[in-house]
């Protein structure tokens, strides 16, 4: 079952930016550089658990965070008929935990005196990377 979810609280953010740019003028006329970091910092991150990543991780670990999901019929099957009273495993948005990245983004250009060539690099170094699930969940990156 897909759909929406009334329990689902907003996702937040913390951001930080921060950079220098540097640009030549007499030295290395044509020169620019710059340097920026960022850092982003979300908690209550919305996502969603595949069917199988639920069922599994309550049968694994019993934990309600997941076992609240696996809903059974009157019988006890999970895949007989349709409507509200049959079973089903939920996938709707979910609060699946947080989420953490920072790093320096660096820019160089240098435009020769001829103007008709120029070079530009562009490289993004990521410093921290991670996700923080629900106990039990592995991350896939």
């Amino acid at each position: 079952m897909t759909g929406g979810n009334p329990n689902l609280k907003p996702q937040t953010a913390d951001t930080v930016t921060g950079g220098l740019v540097f640009v030549s003028t007499a030295r290395v006329p044509g020169l620019l550089v710059s340097v920026d970091y960022w850092r982003i910092k979300v908690e209550h991150y919305i996502g969603s658990l595949a069917a199988v990543d639920s069922l599994n991780n309550c049968l694994n670990t019993g934990d309600p965070e997941y076992c609240d999901l696996v809903r059974r019929d009157a019988n006890g099957s999970l895949s007989v008929g349709n409507g509200p009273t049959s079973g089903r495993v939920i996938a709707t948005g979910l609060n699946t935990g947080s989420f953490e990245m920072s790093g320096v983004d660096i820019e160089g250009r240098y435009v020769l005196d001829t103007s008709a060539l120029s070079l530009h690099m562009l490289a993004s170094i990521y410093d921290t990377f991670g996700r923080y699930l629900f106990v039990g969940l592995t991350a896939k990156y």
